[in-house]
């Protein structure tokens, strides 16, 4: 997978319907967000809103549906003018306007109440869209406004990941592919009252065009597939031999203490392969949240698991034994989704622990002189309906099954930061450790593995 090296590369895709496509076709995401709006649309009607990074304009949309007095609906892409046409086709052009550029650069006539954005990326962080929308928060949000999302949190748990097969890589029709948008159209049509048949020519347009793009390559190229399949990320099942693993102090290692850098996997888990509960890593309020506290952070983790207690443990909510080391801040009264443990469901036959996975929550709970009269939460852990995003999992080595009634714990260093090449990118280092809770058998060597999300 290719870093995005500049601002280009990055809004290259989400000028594209096909792009857009996949998230209106991520029902998890697409229910939370007109959950929260539709159902605080006591706290949008009346008020200025702005859509940072607004797509086709879905979020807009719902904004004006819920009651909102203007939308401010900024998109860097050419894709503004196919919001401009969702926007008339639906009735809102005296309610929504559309801006072409990007956040830091637009000028708005007026302060907003509300900022919406549907900015988050793989491991919550990894497109670092969220600096433009802090920039748009600290430029334009009015004192007392409401973030949408509004706090987010990254949890880690100790899993159990076997391979699926390969999706099939057979390239798909046009046929296909309009008969999905028709569906598609139908569905946002029925469940959001959004009419999306006006963008029905510009995707038959831009997928033409696609198809007839990559037959001049297969051709040029000698054969290539052309269908995209030749771009995906090649995950191999990891084993030790993969890498040098050598042992490390417990402090947190330099930049040039890991020599090998693997890749994550992205997957979408189910609640059978948590091995133990989550603890959370990083959690942050979007109305104060910095741009530097989200350039590296870590965070100490015990993740323990007792199989002997494994009934008592999945009834549970998820302990929160992780501590921040740095750039992490409180977020009062949140409720914690419960991503249960589900090892008193599996069988004798215990599957032996091979990796640590992320996934993120947020909420839309408004400010705290502005709260949301109906919080909603939108997750994308193991066990939740499948979203775009994925979990990250990361795989490791020196893996031990926890034998029944004798509990174990791995403990370490989880390090996030952004590259400095490449800003929007993050890789992850992991020091770690494997321990029994007795010490009568432990692991004591601390490993260091450097990650780049996938």
């Amino acid at each position: 997978m290719q870093a995005f090296s500049d601002q280009g590369d990055y809004f290259y895709p989400y000028a594209f319907i096909t792009d857009q496509k996949k998230m209106l076709e991520d029902v998890p995401r697409m229910a939370a967000y007109h959950a929260a709006m539709m159902d605080n649309a006591d706290h949008f009607a009346g008020k200025a809103v702005l859509d940072c990074g607004t797509g086709t304009g879905i979020l807009a949309v719902w904004a004006a549906q819920a009651g909102a007095r203007v939308v401010y609906a900024v998109e860097a892409t050419e894709m503004a003018k196919h919001a401009r046409t969702l926007v008339d086709m639906n009735g809102l052009s005296a309610q929504i306007k559309v801006f072409q550029g990007t956040i830091e650069t637009v000028e708005l006539p007026e302060k907003v109440d509300i900022i919406v954005s549907e900015w988050m990326g793989l491991l919550l962080l990894r497109d670092g869209m969220l600096n433009s929308v802090i920039a748009a928060r600290d430029k334009w949000l009015v004192s007392g406004g409401s973030m949408f999302p509004s706090h987010c949190e990254i949890l880690l748990a100790p899993t159990v990941y076997q391979p699926a097969a390969a999706p099939s890589s057979a390239p798909v029709s046009h046929e296909q592919v309009m008969s999905e948008w028709q569906d598609l159209v139908a569905i946002v049509k029925d469940k959001y009252n959004v009419d999306y048949s006006c963008l029905n020519s510009a995707l038959a347009y831009e997928k033409n065009t696609y198809y007839l793009q990559s037959a001049i390559e297969d051709i040029l190229a000698g054969g290539n597939s052309g269908d995209g399949s030749d771009l995906e990320c090649d995950f191999e099942e990891f084993t030790d031999s993969d890498s040098d693993f050598g042992t490390e102090s417990t402090e947190l290692a330099t930049d040039n203490a890991c020599s090998t850098v693997l890749a994550s996997k992205w997957t979408s888990l189910k609640k059978r392969s948590l091995c133990a509960e989550p603890v959370v890593i990083k959690e942050f309020d979007c109305h104060s949240v910095t741009t530097e506290e989200l350039e590296s952070f870590s965070c100490q983790f015990v993740l323990e698991l007792d199989r002997s207690d494994s009934e008592a443990k999945a009834e549970g909510v998820p302990a929160r034994n992780a501590t921040p080391l740095e750039g992490s801040s409180e977020v009062s009264g949140c409720d914690t989704p419960t991503h249960k443990s589900a090892t008193a469901s599996q069988s004798n036959d215990v599957h032996p622990c091979n990796s640590l996975t992320c996934w993120f929550d947020v909420w839309f709970r408004g400010s705290t002189t502005s709260p949301a009269t109906t919080p909603r939460v939108l997750s994308t852990g193991p066990g939740v309906p499948a979203t775009h995003w994925g979990q990250q999992t990361f795989m490791i080595p020196s893996a031990h099954a926890a034998t029944l009634g004798k509990p174990w714990s791995i403990q370490g260093i989880f390090h996030v930061y952004q590259l400095q090449k490449t800003h929007r990118m993050y890789n992850v280092r992991l020091q770690f450790s494997w321990a029994y809770e007795d010490q009568s058998e432990a692991f004591p060597d601390r490993q260091s593995i450097e990650y780049k999300i996938e």
